[in-house]
């Protein structure tokens, strides 16, 4: 018997590697909540990829076929999940000197994120700016979280 399939029966090991199956099914879960893009090895290469949702409803529902989901929850989680901004922020070098904008007005994301930063709630932010929607706030929102996480991502794997 080999070293590695001796290791592979020790009750130890078993236990080690069912925790680190744990640990990085809980990771790509988190990924998939937050849209974090993560790295994987597939066939000897590195991939990145998007973890979805979907694929960890379908366990949830099978683990527990009585629980019912509510219209307010399928709803929440359908809007998180098909939020895309980039149909909605456009950037234009001769725009507000090429500054992350508005469906092509002259609103800047950070207009909108300093209004909410400021203490001004969704209705205020919209009535001083009528040409908005709910969903021009929300995509200035996920605008900045894309930066934000984008700017992480590249400080902690460029040590």
């Amino acid at each position: 018997m080999s070293q590695e399939s001796s290791k592979l029966n020790d009750p130890d090991m078993k236990g080690s590697l069912a925790a680190l199956k744990r640990a990085a099914k809980r990771a790509r879960l988190i990924a998939a909540q937050t849209g974090t893009e993560i790295v994987v090895r597939r066939d000897g290469k590195l991939i990145r990829e998007y973890p979805k949702m979907s694929e960890f409803e379908e366990v949830e529902n099978q683990n527990d076929p009585n629980r019912a989901e509510s219209a307010a929850e399928s709803t929440k989680k359908q809007s998180i999940q098909k939020m895309n901004y980039k149909d909605i922020i456009t950037i234009e070098p001769g725009k507000r000197s090429g500054k992350p904008c508005i469906r092509g007005m002259r609103i800047t994301v950070a207009d909108i994120l300093q209004c909410l930063a400021g203490g001004m709630s969704y209705e205020d932010v919209l009535s001083d700016f009528p040409e908005l929607t709910i969903e021009d706030i929300r995509a200035c929102l996920a605008f900045a979280a894309d930066c934000e996480r984008r700017l992480y991502t590249r400080t902690t794997t460029d040590s």
